[in-house]
């Protein structure tokens, strides 16, 4: 059995790799625990025989500016990032509790409401990652987490941004270069061309298809076959496997793998939209409760729960009294041994300098939370406009196509109206030069009156119709323009609310080393009062007194 050399390895003097959850392309994830702090966190962090290929850093510094930029609830927080001593990059997420959507689909198709449910979180974190610029290219079951989160099953976390494509940064790799699963790729992405905001609403649709029928629609082990299928083959229809699935979500499947990123939703915001809607004329199921959150006890305690753990340094406190005890009992007439007496002295007020560290070090922990909270909340704020705004403008450029499309039919009736009009009136000038019968020439008349009074009404509806798509494209522009000032007020502040959480972890890491030190001490001095002490018959029942603190 091969072991993990990075286990029990510590991280900027702050994590302790304590287990290895999963490995991919571009490194493992491990369980840590803070040091300092009470937090479990993950950590993604390239594997040694990788830390000389550049790129792979430059993916990692990429994947935590994105999702930084991005902060939305169904996106999985990084809170850190950077290299070690010896060049080993890494990033620290949030640590979740739960399992991968591939678990669930393993075990067959999946009920339509809590598929569309799913789906809908996802569109709403895929949005918010689209208006900020970041596009996944790598949607798959395998980075879509479900937790249970506020009473909430399936509470989505979209992960593994590290093939993230950054709109406003320039290229990490070659043109043509391919990203992205085979069986989740999208049609231009198997062609090397580049994703856009489309290409992962393609690999939603491959999703949304695999969680109804429990299959996807292109499989095959031949990786360019694969390939070959996103781009030429049309999709059979989630129906051909499972009869009972929905007509509206196999629309929306089809549209979502279209081959032509044109052809299917124009963005995120009008994906979820269409997912509402198909959430509201789901029949509920009879099984179906509502979850309500725990009541609060009104008792500090319910009996025989567990009594809150001591805190290490007022442990400490504890255990200098039983040894200051035990010192009376084994020296009850004074004579104590200089050794012993300075051990028993360094104890006691080390154990004082920790209380007074342990005290700062919290401190310094309430600056950091403050200094996190403040940034995510910015962040939030600044994503929520974004988020508006985007959806407004999302709304806008579908009424102007529709228009456009409309502004279009209207101009052929006009033209065909004008032709109408242009041969009745020849007929007229026929009729005239002839000596038309006048109520012939009357009825020719009634006619061209009538094609041109129809002809005004279409130029009329025409020029508001253009008129009104100017104004959309306008009010379009405008709503763009305000879109990219908050980005740039993100990018400005972001900088400075990174070095304020950079300034107050290193401040929780300095004092968390100081009582590191100021802990190694006291365990120091305690080993040789136990070992002088315990000898000592009188002292025996205080050692199981000492031993009963220590599991506290």
């Amino acid at each position: 059995m091969v072991t993990d050399q990075l286990i029990g390895r510590i991280i900027h003097n702050r994590f302790r790799l304590e287990e290895r959850l999963g490995v991919g392309g571009m490194g493992a994830v491990y369980r840590a625990k803070h040091l300092f702090l009470d937090r479990v966190a993950a950590i993604k962090i390239i594997q040694p025989e990788q830390k000389s290929q550049d790129h792979f850093r430059a993916w990692f510094l990429r994947e935590a500016r994105a999702v930084n930029m991005i902060n939305h609830a169904h996106i999985v927080d990084i809170m850190d990032y950077g290299e070690t001593e010896d060049g080993l990059a890494y990033l620290v997420m949030e640590f979740l509790d739960g399992s991968p959507l591939s678990k669930l689909i393993a075990r067959g198709p999946i009920d339509l409401r809590d598929a569309v449910d799913i789906l809908e979180q996802m569109c709403a974190a895929l949005a918010r990652a689209h208006d900020m610029g970041v596009i996944h290219r790598d949607l798959k079951p395998d980075n879509i987490y479900l937790l249970e989160r506020g009473g909430r099953r399936n509470f989505v976390k979209i992960l593994d941004f590290g093939l993230a494509k950054v709109v406003r940064e320039g290229r990490l790799a070659e043109e043509g270069a391919v990203f992205g699963t085979p069986e989740y790729i999208s049609p231009e992405q198997a062609k090397g061309e580049d994703a856009g905001p489309q290409s992962d609403l393609y690999s939603v649709g491959v999703i949304f298809f695999e969680m109804l029928t429990g299959r996807l629609p292109f499989d095959d082990r031949d990786r360019d076959k694969l390939f070959g299928m996103h781009i030429y083959k049309q999709p059979p229809p989630p129906s051909h496997f499972v009869k009972t699935v929905s007509p509206i979500a196999e629309g929306i499947i089809m549209k979502l793998l279209s081959k032509v990123p044109e052809d299917r939703f124009a963005d995120a915001h009008h994906l979820q939209e269409e997912i509402k809607n198909l959430q509201r004329i789901i029949p509920r199921r009879e099984d179906a409760t509502s979850i309500e959150p725990p009541k609060p006890s009104l008792h500090p305690a319910a009996p025989g729960a567990r009594p809150r753990p001591i805190p290490e340094f007022a442990q400490w406190a504890i255990k200098s009294t039983v040894f200051a005890r035990m010192v009376a009992r084994a020296y009850p007439t004074g004579g104590v041994p200089q050794e012993i007496a300075r051990a028993q002295t360094e104890l006691w007020e080390t154990t004082a300098e920790a209380a007074r560290t342990d005290g700062e070090v919290s401190a310094e922990a309430r600056r950091l939370e403050t200094a996190e909270k403040r940034s995510a909340d910015f962040k939030a704020q600044i994503g929520r406009k974004v988020e508006e705004l985007s959806r407004e403008v999302s709304k806008l450029g579908r009424d102007v196509v529709r228009g456009q499309e409309e502004l279009e039919s209207k101009r052929r009736q006009s033209m065909d109206l004008e032709d109408q009009l242009a041969a009745v009136r020849k007929d007229i000038e026929r009729m005239e030069a002839i000596k038309t019968p006048p109520e012939n020439l009357k009825a020719a008349y009634e006619k061209a009156g009538s094609l041109h009074a129809n002809f005004i009404v279409l130029k009329q509806a025409v020029h508001a119709m253009e008129s009104k798509i100017i104004k959309d494209r306008e009010k379009q522009k405008q709503l763009e323009e305000r879109i990219d000032y908050h980005r740039n007020e993100l990018e400005g502040h972001i900088g400075s609310l990174e070095k304020e959480i950079r300034n107050a972890r290193v401040n929780v890491e300095r004092k968390g080393v100081e009582g590191a030190k100021l802990r190694k001490k006291l365990i120091g001095c305690a080993s040789f009062l136990v070992e002088q002490l315990y000898p000592k018959e009188e002292c025996r029942d205080l050692f199981v007194e000492l031993e009963e603190f220590s599991k506290m």
